[in-house]
């Protein structure tokens, strides 16, 4: 038994202007560049038959595209508020999805800023939870992001217990109070060494986290390059894969 997963922040062109600032080329920067470098990399995860494949910073017209790519998978997708862009999820067919919802992740100061999907699925006769999310940045002296799992953590602690994957772009480090909070509940990251995200330097910011019950079997991540977006991926994190099995 076991379930496979890909976590992808992909990069909304709305924010392209940053991606630019930090050197690079226009011409990794087009939409039409990046799209097909992004289409190409899921279509290997179709190749594969990935059972679930969670994408962060997902502009509507996108998502109409990822769904023509993913059109035998069902799909949830969530625009978070006054934004342009906001997370989708795709499963295989031959998950069940048993229901969802979405909570909506405050700042400090009570603005919606963020969204977290919620859903439980069913998969070979065994129960899981996914918990796919986007969580603020945290620069010094601001706690955003860390309010905003708190709020996730304190909702999951009211649900019944299954096995559960967290999954997305945490914009936090290992070593913050965010992912700090998550390890404390008993959640394991799947790596916690190697980069995922490109912005004037490389820094692990995108992680998976998973429950007790289940184990890691199969990793990947590309080898970061020099920077991000290239002529291979159009995004300025990478894509992490991973495949769990259950702890005998």
């Amino acid at each position: 038994m076991f379930i496979s997963l890909c976590s992808y922040n992909i990069l909304a062109q709305a924010y392209i202007r940053y991606t630019k600032a930090n050197g690079i080329l226009d011409t990794y920067c087009e939409l039409a560049a990046r799209k097909n470098r992004l289409i190409g990399y899921f279509q290997t995860q179709l190749e594969s038959e990935t059972l679930v494949i969670g994408v962060q910073e997902v502009e509507p017209e996108v998502y109409a595209d990822l769904c023509i790519c993913f059109a035998n998978y069902q799909s949830i997708y969530t625009q978070r508020k006054s934004s342009v862009d906001g997370l989708a999820l795709f499963f295989h067919p031959d998950i069940k999805v048993q229901s969802s919802e979405v909570v909506i992740l405050h700042s400090r100061d009570g603005q919606p800023r963020r969204v977290a999907q919620i859903i439980d699925i069913e998969y070979q006769g065994l129960d899981w939870r996914l918990v796919h999310l986007h969580l603020d940045y945290d620069p010094p002296g601001t706690t955003d992001g860390f309010h905003q799992m708190a709020t996730v953590l304190d909702h999951l602690s009211q649900m019944s217990d299954r096995m559960m994957l967290i999954f997305g772009d945490f914009n936090a480090t290992v070593e913050s109070a965010t992912i700090q909070a998550c390890l404390s509940k008993g959640f394991q990251a799947v790596d916690t060494r190697q980069p995922t995200s490109f912005h004037r330097q490389w820094s692990r910011v995108d992680h998976v986290l998973y429950s007790a019950e289940c184990m890691v079997d199969t990793l990947k991540i590309p080898d970061p390059p020099d920077s991000i977006p290239n002529a291979v991926w159009g995004s300025d994190h990478l894509p992490i894969y991973c495949r769990f099995s259950l702890v005998r």
